[in-house]
């Protein structure tokens, strides 16, 4: 800048000398480059601090007056004016639309935690009241994934997950807190199974057997999961009130369906065998503890019986009811 030119600030004063005493106050030359980063913002903080300290700077070269201050102060209040109204116009929408979390329950994913099975998923969103119990279920998960590893297996870590499952199995005032009196027996039978079933999977471990692991570790999950279901007495989230006129369940339903050709062709392989079979009856589980609306308004169609006599589009993407075509 030419010795003779000078900026007007915003008040109209001459800006020149404040300027020069930004300039002379943010200097960062004077710090070789061989520092450490640390060490030059450690230098500039107390040269800073000895420069406000100081009074060499006359009452006319305060920051003030300088039209890059002002500014860069403007911005910083207009910056907070903003994120203040933003979050205070966020506060009745957090409680108005607020939602339970995700069940995580997708077939396909990159995601290697997330389960990959109908049983998996359903487990998964058991709302877990006994801590205990969830520990357990948390334990046999993790060994289940390690089994996953191709190779060589972490054994010791499967092991160590086992024993420390077993522990707690064993100890059954922690594993039966939570059970209504009316189901204690249905749940010590559940908990028998899964002490007997952890027994099988350190066998299995100790035989270094992936498919024998594989096989009893999903039996204690199973079992794990009928005596948590035992427990779980409602929903862990409150729905929200735009919902209250809607069927919800609350817990979990089984619908048994039934199913033909119709043409009246014997199409069906069922697992007890025989031969082509005319009908096949499927069960299917109603999800409530993840999705109660959905699942409330499948059951309320059920006990409607409006899918009775109804022709099925079967897809390799999805099951339509009624006539048409299923996309995607």
């Amino acid at each position: 800048m030419p010795a003779n030119l000078q900026h007007q600030d915003l008040a109209g004063r001459s800006a020149a000398p404040c300027v020069a005493h930004c300039q002379r106050h943010y200097n960062f030359s004077q710090w070789k480059p061989s520092q450490p980063q640390h060490h030059r913002r450690r230098a500039l903080r107390k040269h800073c601090c000895a420069e406000q300290q100081s009074n060499a700077c006359s009452a006319s070269h305060k920051p003030e007056c300088c039209w890059f201050h002002q500014i860069a102060q403007q911005s910083q209040q207009a910056a907070a004016a903003c994120l203040a109204a933003l979050q205070l116009s966020m506060l009745p929408l957090a409680g108005e639309f607020a939602s339970p979390p995700p069940s995580s329950a997708l077939l396909t994913s990159p995601n290697a935690q997330i389960p990959r099975s109908v049983d998996a998923a359903l487990r998964r969103s058991i709302p877990a009241f006994n801590r205990d119990v969830k520990d357990v279920q948390n334990r046999m998960e993790d060994v289940s994934f390690k089994l996953r590893i191709p190779q060589r297996k972490p054994w010791q870590g499967m092991a160590e997950n086992v024993q420390a499952s077993l522990v707690l199995a064993q100890q059954p005032d922690k594993m039966m807190y939570g059970v209504p009196e009316e189901r204690k027996q249905e749940a010590q039978r559940y908990l028998k199974a899964v002490q007997d079933g952890l027994k099988k999977v350190q066998g299995a471990i100790d035989l270094k057997d992936s498919d024998r692991t594989s096989i009893r570790t999903t039996d204690v999950l199973r079992n794990v999961a009928e005596l948590e279901v035992i427990q779980a007495p409602n929903l862990s989230f409150i729905p929200p009130k735009s919902y209250s006129n809607l069927p919800q369940l609350k817990g979990r339903g089984v619908v048994e369906l039934t199913i033909e050709k119709s043409d009246g062709s014997s199409a069906f392989v069922v697992n007890e065998g025989g031969g082509p079979q005319p009908q096949a009856h499927l069960t299917m589980v109603l999800e409530g503890y993840s999705a109660p609306v959905t699942a409330g308004n499948f059951a309320t169609n059920v006990l409607q019986k409006l899918y009775v006599g109804k022709t099925l589009t079967v897809d390799y993407t999805g099951v339509l009811v009624g006539k048409g075509s299923v996309s995607g």
